[in-house]
């Protein structure tokens, strides 16, 4: 037998135990997770998390504290919904935002291709709005509509807020912004919305 096949059956046996193992059940011995012979496994780490959610109508520009008493610290917002005014005859913007509730940063450009996070970590307190809570999250938003039926659309994605309809560039017609959070609350600061506008938000916190 030569050296070439030699080498040739034990790729194939290679191969075919490979194969072999990547598909085999094996059977796992009874066994218990009390920290000293196995790992310790808490409820957090196999049990879905908790979460509230609601819906939620904004038709002024004020402070909003959803109050909330769950057995979990929150981590995330979901936000969806409409911006419009009143009755959706004129203007109606579809959005999307998110708020992480813990430590995050937003990427920063290295080059043209490629992105790294860093710059200040959120949560943290702004200084040029002192009226803010001392945990203003990482938040982003994206949005969608028209002026009218048919009429002009806008489309816009943005970091820094849970929602923001804004044209032309720098002028927000519905803005609403995380500015703090706890255990047990959440503030929501809606700055700008229009004359006869008014917000639907669909919210998640998990």
């Amino acid at each position: 037998m030569t050296p070439d096949k030699i080498r040739q059956i034990v790729r194939e046996e290679i191969s075919r135990s490979n194969a072999s193992s990547r598909f085999r059940y094996d059977s796992v011995p009874h066994h218990t997770h009390n920290g000293t012979d196995s790992l310790q496994i808490k409820n957090n780490d196999i049990i879905p998390g908790v979460s509230v959610s609601g819906s939620i109508t904004f038709q002024s520009a004020d402070t909003y504290i959803l109050y909330f008493n769950a057995p979990f610290t929150p981590k995330q917002i979901l936000c969806t919904g409409n911006a419009q005014t009143i009755g959706g005859a004129t203007n109606r913007y579809f959005f999307i935002g998110t708020a992480q509730l813990g430590p995050s940063f937003y990427f920063q450009p290295q080059d043209n291709r490629t992105v790294i996070a860093g710059g200040p970590q959120y949560p943290f307190r702004d200084p040029n709005h002192p009226e803010y809570g001392t945990n203003i999250p990482m938040q982003s938003t994206a949005y969608w509509g028209s002026e009218s039926a048919g009429g002009t659309r806008h489309t816009l994605a943005g970091n820094f807020h849970l929602i923001d309809i804004q044209y032309p560039i720098g002028t927000s017609h519905a803005r609403a912004t995380v500015t703090d959070f706890n255990k047990n609350s959440v503030t929501i600061v809606v700055d700008a919305l229009d004359a006869g506008w008014e917000i639907n938000a669909n919210i998640v916190i998990t």
